[in-house]
């Protein structure tokens, strides 16, 4: 496990960083984000809040670690106190949100729900008629699709670790004597598999209009971990469908009613 995933400040920090830098920016060519309505689906701490609270949003942040809400509510505290900022340890499926939003959020959360067709449904009939909604999540053939770096042992640097028969993976865990929480969420993930393709025919079957789709070879994310520029996909490696998910390391995609 890397050190970053037990310093919870510092894996807030970086996703501040990553949203003030590059997400912001990209979601500027689609609409204004001064003073909106901003719902964020499995927020953790909160990171990804921070830079639209600084542009004036009020947001509504959901997830279901009660750890991670609790944290988040003491880095976002002034906010909080000025009624700018709610956070919640609930299930999103299971509470009253207050109203439709002008900007639904979810970043590397669709991979860890079972029913994509239920939270893509859920962000359609929550998202305001002329509002957008945000999904990132990496592609499920990538090298750490798998999400292998959350675990404890060398098992962790192993690319492609996670496309192994299940029989053969599970028991890899076990022989490491990797924690049975994190077994289990990696076996959810292999079960979970979003590729480009699925994701397309989700947001197709929930009537989404796609206003962008961007492919990532380097994730954004690596610069604030490993000192990686971000790098897209060119649009032939791009559109090459089922291959592409090999080498996508994310995807972001803006989608509106």
């Amino acid at each position: 496990m890397q050190k970053r995933h037990k310093d919870r400040k510092r894996y807030f920090n970086e996703q501040v960083y990553t949203t003030r830098k590059y997400i912001i920016p990209y979601l500027q060519n689609f609409k204004s984000l001064d003073n909106l309505s901003v719902l964020e689906i499995g927020c953790g701490e909160g990171g990804n809040l921070l830079p639209f609270l600084e542009l004036g949003c009020k947001v509504v942040g959901v997830d279901l670690a009660k750890d991670k809400i609790a944290n988040g509510k003491l880095y976002l505290s002034d906010y909080i106190d000025n009624n700018q900022c709610i956070l919640l340890d609930n299930d999103v499926f299971d509470i009253t949100l207050p109203g439709e939003f002008d900007l639904i959020y979810f970043r590397d959360v669709l991979e860890h729900v079972t029913d994509h067709n239920k939270l893509i449904s859920f962000t359609y009939s929550h998202l305001k008629q002329d509002g957008l909604a945000f999904i990132a999540f990496p592609a499920w053939h990538n090298p750490f699709g798998g999400h292998q770096q959350m675990l404890n042992s060398p098992l962790s640097k192993v690319p492609y670790l996670h496309l192994l028969p299940q029989f053969i993976y599970k028991g890899l865990l076990r022989l490491t004597n990797e924690r049975q929480s994190v077994i289990e969420e990696l076996l959810d993930l292999k079960k979970s598999r979003v590729t480009v393709e699925h994701f397309q025919d989700i947001v197709n079957s929930n009537n989404f209009a796609k206003l962008d789709l961007r492919l990532y070879l380097i994730n954004p994310n690596y610069e604030v971990k490993f000192n990686f520029k971000p790098i897209l996909l060119n649009k032939f490696f791009a559109g090459l469908p089922y291959i592409r998910n090999f080498y996508t390391t994310t995807c972001y995609a803006v989608l509106k009613k």
